[in-house]
């Protein structure tokens, strides 16, 4: 009886953990830096200094973000910020748009970032607005 108990048990428990530790390789792989991403962007956000931006290029990253009832598309940006007072120069950064703002991200479009001051290339997207 012993035996079939242990049996049962770790028929149970050791597919558990293998899918526990997949499950944790995924959250380290992508989502741990995805969040990471996403951390740094709300500090900028806060801290940063407001500037436009125009988008160069955009590319489509292929990953889809689910938060809620949102849904994001991972952009990839080339834009030449324009800060005040300064030369306007050109950064590549990852930014989380709406489904619903996505098509207005062209390149042409004008955009609102903030950028940190003691280091002008982390850039993070606060809007966009159509080109024109």
């Amino acid at each position: 009886m012993t035996s079939t108990l242990l049996i049962i048990v770790l028929s149970v428990l050791v597919p558990l953990g293998i899918t526990a530790a997949i499950l944790w390789g995924v959250w380290k792989k992508v989502l741990g830096p995805l969040r990471a991403q996403q951390q740094e962007q709300q500090q900028l956000l806060r801290i940063g200094v407001s500037c436009a931006a125009r988008v160069l290029q955009y590319q489509e990253t292929g990953m889809k973000v689910s938060m809620g009832a949102q849904d994001s598309y991972s952009l990839k940006l080339l834009l030449e910020v324009m800060p005040p007072g300064m030369p306007p120069y050109q950064v590549e950064t990852v930014a989380l748009v709406s489904v619903l703002a996505a098509p207005r991200i062209q390149p042409g479009c004008v955009v609102t970032v903030r950028y940190d001051p003691a280091n002008p290339r982390r850039v993070a997207m606060e809007a966009a607005y159509p080109p024109g």
